[in-house]
């Protein structure tokens, strides 16, 4: 699988939509962005190339591109999107040959687990300042 067609993939496993959608909807629009940076990033394509690969032309990607900071500065969550679906790219480009991955679903069904253990244990911990009976960390 060509590298331009893996980030296609990791970007509509995050948004769970099809960038190559006509659609104008804000998430496809944020989707397209991550996966026309990515390709620019990581692939010797053409913008016009780029663009072809979800039914935009060049000027999309020229445009989406101007955009990016905006996107990054005001919407909410697009920016760990997009550190999560690169890292996760750097990921299959080094180790392309791990038979056993986990879905992104998998990896974010425990970083949430993870994410309320810490929270118990934090309550935990603060609970465990507060006591006076001498055999409690403080």
């Amino acid at each position: 699988m060509t590298p331009e067609n893996k980030i296609k993939e990791l970007v509509e496993q995050v948004y769970k939509l099809d960038i190559t959608s006509k659609s104008r909807q804000a998430s496809f629009v944020q989707a397209r962005s991550i996966f026309f940076k990515m390709c620019l990033q990581y692939t010797r394509l053409s913008q016009t190339k780029i663009g072809a690969m979800v039914n935009r032309d060049h000027a999309t990607v020229i445009h989406a591109m101007k955009q990016w900071e905006v996107f990054e500065r005001f919407i909410p969550g697009f920016k760990e999107n997009y550190n999560f679906i690169k890292a996760s790219f750097i990921e299959l480009k080094m180790y392309p040959d791990v038979k056993k991955r986990m879905s992104l679903d998998e990896l974010l069904i425990k970083y949430n687990d993870l994410l309320v253990k810490y929270d118990e244990l934090s309550a935990k911990f603060e609970q465990s300042k507060n006591c006076k009976c001498g055999k409690c960390v403080s």
